[in-house]
């Protein structure tokens, strides 16, 4: 009888355990402390830095961005004089988490808006503000804005996707 209660267990939790494979909760204690500091959703830290790197520390784009939020260089160095982080540690994931959650909180409060402030963490905030007195940006449905960019216009929905796998897995845990 143990075994069957046993087996009837694993089978009903082999998909969470799989997609939880798929969705980890890596440096969670970093996480949710800069979570907390900052005032920004763990959930989105998580799903931007998955989006971004794939939780790879040492990743690097094509335009520069580094580490496991992609942080670009300009970015970087405005926010270790906000932050506190030394400018050599940008693959720290300490140090590139804090600037990332820095950066979110910082983009949702001047968006007031989180899916605004997925876009401009892409594609910069100087483009969103542009796009927002074009037109471009208009109502609360993302997936009806006129995003010129398809980098970031897969980057939302992709940010939106692991957002609610996150919240689907975890949330129960908080």
């Amino acid at each position: 009888m143990a075994l069957i209660i046993i087996l009837a267990f694993l089978a009903e939790n082999k998909l969470n355990f799989t997609e939880r494979l798929k969705y980890p909760l890596r440096y969670e204690t970093i996480v949710y402390e800069n979570a907390e500091l900052y005032n920004v959703d763990p959930y989105l830290i998580y799903a931007v830095m998955k989006a971004e790197s794939g939780f790879f520390p040492y990743a690097k784009s094509r335009k520069n961005a580094k580490g496991l939020m992609q942080i670009a260089p300009i970015t970087w160095e405005w926010a270790c004089n906000e932050t506190g982080a030394n400018i050599s540690s940008i693959y720290s994931p300490f140090y590139n988490i804090k600037v990332g959650a820095w950066y979110l909180s910082a983009l949702l409060k001047e968006f007031e808006n989180e899916n605004l402030a997925i876009v401009a963490y892409n594609a910069g905030s100087g483009n969103v503000q542009n796009w927002i007195s074009q037109g471009r940006l208009d109502g609360e449905d993302f997936t009806k804005w006129d995003i010129p960019f398809p980098e970031t216009k897969s980057y939302i929905y992709k940010v939106n996707e692991f957002k609610s796998s996150y919240i689907k897995l975890y949330e129960e845990l908080d």
